[in-house]
């Protein structure tokens, strides 16, 4: 009985916990990548490969399953175990495409790392159980070992020349030839037979990554395959931080590990349809449990308080219980409903204190960043008169010679125009202009959520707490 009430307990826990997580997907504004905005944040925007250190785009991979351009994906092969009481399907090699991608619009792109993230992907492979899918798995991951694959071939040594290799475990040198190209073998000259290399100590997990290694031919398996596709629509929710060289925008987990972080490719709706669904689960579980313990547990105390006889007791007392629970029930969500209302407003308060900031800080930028390109941009066109005023004067004073001239010219400084400046000023205006119209509309999108909330049953209860927030005249 003790278990079963705490996982009652959990499963309260887990329902409000749900509930948390669904109302912070729900009051947080979606804005574009260009906009967003440092704290928790919701980017909705297009799936592009992740960029180098120096800025330069990585190659789109290739599915090793499907075979389709993604920037991103994830294969699983899962063994069936029949055995024992924990039967079913266990993962038996899991590996992601290195690095992440970024979440990108028009002026400005996020840094999105999907490994510690929950996904909701599309799945061009999904359970597959075919011969083919399963080869193909079996070729990615001897390509790329993973585990107990990638330490047994990372102790090979190649010797100078390339003829000869060394292993550890087997304490002699192999030539090359008669290695397997995963490494995993080598030809025994004397059994006349490939052999695979085993671990020197003979530990208990050590024999249990060797058994694992049979079930590419021996175990019944299944390959499910997630990923992204360039300019795919990309819904994504949790917090942005500045990277440490601060440079770029990442959007991850909490630095401490709190807070929520979920990746999309079925847009918004489809998550906190997932998410209800979760939470309205574990509370009709609670509920259940709950019923089940105030029916299964004793009625001494019932009857001190019902002075009646035995047969009307054995009746009345598990309605009584059942009484009790529903009113315990009752007051206990009201409590904890008033006081996730007042979280709500609390953290709603905040997120418009920091969609000002970002209003602030994105006018200032648009004040001191762009007068400064226009006199630089005024400086190059100034220039660039000066270079075409004497052009135009040594063609009209002697037309021999300055074609000489004008060609060591063009040879010395081969682009002279203001194009390619004006570009970059349009694209610095778009992009700044971008930014404060995804700040304004941050700060209306929060007032209206907080606003929604005042207006609920709940929320006149606790907003007199809380002062009105206006919306600025901008």
């Amino acid at each position: 009985m003790f278990i079963l009430f705490i996982i009652t307990l959990l499963l309260y826990v887990g329902y409000f916990r749900w509930s948390r997580l669904t109302w912070d997907v729900i009051d947080t504004p979606t804005v574009t990548p260009s906009g967003a905005i440092i704290g928790l944040c919701e980017v909705q925007g297009k799936a592009t490969p992740a960029k180098t250190p120096s800025g330069d785009s990585m190659p789109i991979y290739t599915a090793p399953i499907s075979g389709y351009q993604c920037v991103w994906f994830k294969v699983e092969v899962e063994w069936y175990d029949a055995h024992g009481k924990n039967s079913g399907w266990k993962t038996f090699r899991e590996k992601t495409s290195d690095g992440g991608f970024r979440i990108a619009d028009q002026y400005g792109s996020v840094a999105v790392i999907p490994n510690n993230a929950n996904r909701d992907f599309h799945t061009p492979v999904n359970y597959d159980e075919r011969h083919e899918a399963v080869l193909n798995a079996y070729n990615y991951f001897v390509q790329f070992p993973t585990g107990n694959d990638a330490l047994q071939a990372g102790l090979w040594s190649v010797s100078q020349d390339g003829y000869y290799m060394w292993h550890p475990n087997l304490n002699q040198w192999i030539p090359s030839r008669y290695v397997s190209p995963d490494r995993k073998y080598y030809y025994d000259w004397v059994r006349l037979q490939w052999i695979q290399v085993s671990p020197k100590k003979t530990t208990f997990l050590s024999l249990l990554a060797s058994l694992s290694d049979d079930k590419w031919s021996n175990a019944k398996l299944r390959v499910t395959e997630s990923a992204v596709y360039p300019d795919q629509d990309v819904f994504a929710h949790g917090n942005v931080s500045i990277s440490s060289d601060g440079t770029d925008l990442i959007l991850g987990n909490h630095k401490k590990g709190r807070g929520s972080f979920f990746l999309s490719t079925k847009g918004q709706d489809n998550l906190l349809k997932k998410l209800n669904f979760e939470k309205w689960a574990l509370l009709v579980c609670a509920m259940c449990l709950s019923g089940v313990i105030a029916l299964t547990t004793g009625n001494n105390s019932s009857e001190y308080l019902l002075n009646i006889s035995s047969i009307s007791l054995n009746i009345l007392g598990p309605l009584f219980r059942l009484f009790v629970l529903v009113m315990i029930l009752l007051v206990g969500s009201l409590g904890l409903k008033l006081f996730r209302t007042y979280n709500r407003f609390i953290r709603l308060r905040e997120q418009v204190r920091l969609s000002r900031s970002a209003i602030d800080v994105s006018t200032k930028r648009r004040s001191s960043l762009i007068p400064e390109l226009c006199d630089v941009i005024d400086g190059v066109m100034a220039h660039e008169k000066t270079v075409l005023d004497a052009v135009a004067l040594l063609r009209s004073q002697n037309p021999s010679q300055a074609s000489k001239e004008i060609f060591a010219l063009a040879e010395r400084y081969p682009s002279i125009n203001s194009s390619t400046n004006f570009l970059y000023l349009q694209k610095e205006l778009g992009r700044t202009e971008e930014k404060i119209a995804m700040a304004r509309s941050f700060l209306n999108d929060s007032i209206l959520a907080m606003d929604n909330l005042r207006a609920t049953l709940n929320g006149m209860i606790i907003s007199p707490l809380f002062t009105k927030e206006q919306r600025p005249n901008l």
